[in-house]
């Protein structure tokens, strides 16, 4: 908003004529509350919530999901277990290993269930077995080829194994085996190499 310096130059003040033009009369008085430095700096854009005071979507995001005074509608948790996730990214195994599983837990693999929850009108069978909805849990661990492959695999980790009907509850239970001691690193890594 623009503002006048009075005569002495020791003081600025708020131009009224452009206050009644811009703003609306009942903020007049909370404007005219706001007091004027005695240099002319130019107004700049700060973003509150990060250091340097840039906005960054990492810092919209925050604000999001935990200052709800600043959105009227609460939104939806992301898919997947935040343990889960930090699991994920701290196993000692290539980057994009890991990013796959990530978008497994976050539901982000593109089965045809997940993409007809997008809005495609494909069919749901799985594309393999013909038997079955493709879910991602199907894909990875149920179909009857990824059966046998897991079958296959040997694995000491999923000997006298079942494993349970929930996709996360699978993966964690891969992760947790793989800090077995007993395993050579071959063992401990190639469950999580089969999903890929």
């Amino acid at each position: 908003m623009e503002n006048q310096i009075s005569i002495n130059g020791l003081h600025r003040y708020w131009n009224d004529n452009l206050i009644s033009q811009r703003i609306s009369p009942e903020d007049h008085n909370h404007l005219k509350s706001i007091h004027l430095s005695r240099e002319g700096h130019q107004d700049n854009l700060i973003w509150y919530y990060t250091p340097s005071g840039e906005y960054t979507v990492k810092s919209g995001y925050w604000l999001l999901t935990h200052d709800l005074t600043y959105c009227q509608i609460k939104p939806a948790a992301p898919h997947g277990s935040v343990d889960l996730k930090n699991k994920i990214w701290k196993i000692s195994i290539i980057p994009k290993i890991k990013y796959m599983l990530w978008r497994t837990i976050s539901k982000a693999l593109p089965t045809a269930l997940r993409l007809i929850t997008r809005g495609m009108n494909i069919d749901p069978i799985c594309n393999h077995c013909q038997i079955e909805e493709e879910s991602i849990s199907h894909e990875l661990f149920n179909c009857p080829y990824a059966s046998i492959i897991w079958r296959l695999s040997n694995s000491p980790i999923l000997t006298g194994h079942s494993f349970s009907p929930d996709v996360e509850a699978k993966i964690f239970f891969l992760i947790d085996s793989s800090s077995n001691n007993n395993l050579t690193k071959e063992q401990k890594i190639m469950p999580i190499w089969l999903i890929w």
